[in-house]
């Protein structure tokens, strides 16, 4: 996917956990695993932490065959299984994000959790959200509008009651730090 969609950042709201690392009494396997694909290699290279956002920045090279992609990947280690986050601790997640963005353009972000419907639900809802609303389209900016619209792409994006809440209470601020960055 990655070799395919070409984003200019993948942010990984799953932290970086070995192996034999266990949250909540479940064991969690890696990611990147080796690949059973012939011919496809992955390098990772730590770049530096950013203590903001307390997030890692790493840099990624994927290779299958002629196609190469090299880009940033955002690890997020502070964000648990089906709850919110840290609201400034987000609020600085997106800044990162957009650190790695070229004004004026419509990037591919690609943004994943452990199941790709709570954490990852939240993360495009806002940024999409506060996105629209810094520009002016309010009236596609409510947490309902979003979550219907992102539920009609995949089920269940947003699980949780409180994510829901969160996102009332990040989408202002997070439109508001996107309008003050323009």
């Amino acid at each position: 996917m990655v070799l395919h969609l070409r984003p200019a950042v993948i942010v990984m709201l799953n932290g970086h956990i070995s192996s034999d690392a266990a949250q909540d009494g479940f064991a969690l396997a890696p990611y990147w695993e080796p690949t059973a694909v012939e011919g496809f290699s992955l390098a990772v290279e730590e770049v530096r932490h950013d203590s903001a956002s307390e997030c890692s920045v790493r840099m990624l090279k994927c290779e299958l065959g002629d196609k190469v992609w090299s880009g940033p990947q955002i690890v997020v280690p502070w964000w648990r299984d089906q709850s919110e986050p840290p609201l400034q601790t987000f609020l600085q997640l997106d800044r990162l994000m957009d650190s790695f963005l070229t004004p004026g353009t419509s990037p591919c972000v690609l943004v994943h959790c452990a199941g790709g419907i709570g954490r990852a639900g939240v993360f495009v809802a806002a940024d999409a959200g506060g996105r629209a609303a810094a520009r002016g389209e309010v009236s596609c900016c409510s947490p309902d509008r979003l979550i219907g619209h992102l539920r009609q792409c995949r089920m269940n994006m947003v699980q949780t009651a409180e994510q829901y809440e969160f996102l009332h209470r990040a989408l202002p601020l997070l439109a508001k730090q996107m309008r003050a960055a323009k």
